[in-house]
């Protein structure tokens, strides 16, 4: 925060850029991307704490404040939401760890010019251009273009999700780019994190309810890899992900 050149350089390097380097470094485009496809995703605050108006405010990034103030005014947009401090631990990058479906795109090479693909919506369309992390995709029945970072797409014809139920073994949770603990799922019903115990079940909306134990109080879904993500909110969009320990 605050060094745009350092910031420019490490994602000249490869990491994916999250909605807090995009917001610092004015990219409205991504900015824009990001809070339509998960509403709400502007009240984040990153690891530090830090509000992600205050991230753009920083380097003077002038669209994406002028953004963000419109759509966190009161009168506009989607208002301000409470924040508590769970949820202050749980804050986000948009990075979420790294997505573990074999069918989503794990780097910007995969979106290949001309190439037929389709978002987590379903919505399918054809790659114009790639600026980095982002595709630019033309999309199918309205000719409009839309603005993605690459792991939000994945070929059309294939499917963003590949596994239906959670593995037995140990999972490290992250939020970003921080690992917060872990867990380790014991049965097809049970499951264990800092020596306590408890149930779960996974929905056929992939849903998956923890019904005694740590994690009672989380809202959670399977997700591709196959990964679990959790959030204290309800929401959609889950700000901690559990990862299976690869072996």
């Amino acid at each position: 925060m605050g060094r745009k050149d350092i910031a420019e350089f490490l994602i000249s390097k490869g990491p994916r850029i999250d909605i807090f380097a995009a917001a610092m470094l004015d990219k409205l485009d991504i900015v824009n991307a990001m809070t339509a496809a998960y509403p709400g995703i502007e009240h984040s605050f990153s690891p530090h704490r830090i509000a992600l108006l205050a991230h753009a405010k920083s380097d003077n990034a002038e669209a994406v404040v002028g953004y963000l103030s419109a759509l966190l005014a009161p009168s506009g947009g989607r208002g301000v939401d409470t924040v508590g401090p769970a949820m202050l631990q749980l804050s986000i990058f948009l990075l979420v760890g790294a997505l573990l479906s074999a069918a989503e795109f794990k780097s910007p090479k995969e979106c290949v010019l001309g190439l037929k693909v389709a978002d987590r919506e379903k919505l399918t369309g054809k790659v114009l251009s790639v600026d980095s992390s982002t595709c630019y995709v033309q999309m199918d029945g309205t000719g409009k273009k839309g603005v993605y970072l690459f792991w939000m797409l994945h070929a059309a014809g294939g499917s963003a999700a590949t596994d239906d139920k959670l593995l037995i073994g140990k999972y490290e949770c992250w939020v970003g780019s921080n690992m917060t603990g872990g867990m380790e799922i014991t049965s097809p019903a049970t499951y264990s994190s800092d020596g306590k115990s408890g149930k779960f079940r996974v929905e056929a909306s992939r849903k998956i309810v923890f019904e005694s134990g740590p994690y009672s109080s989380y809202s959670a879904k399977l997700l591709p890899g196959p990964r679990i993500g959790m959030n204290l909110s309800g929401g959609t969009f889950y700000n901690m992900t559990c990862d299976p320990v690869k072996k």
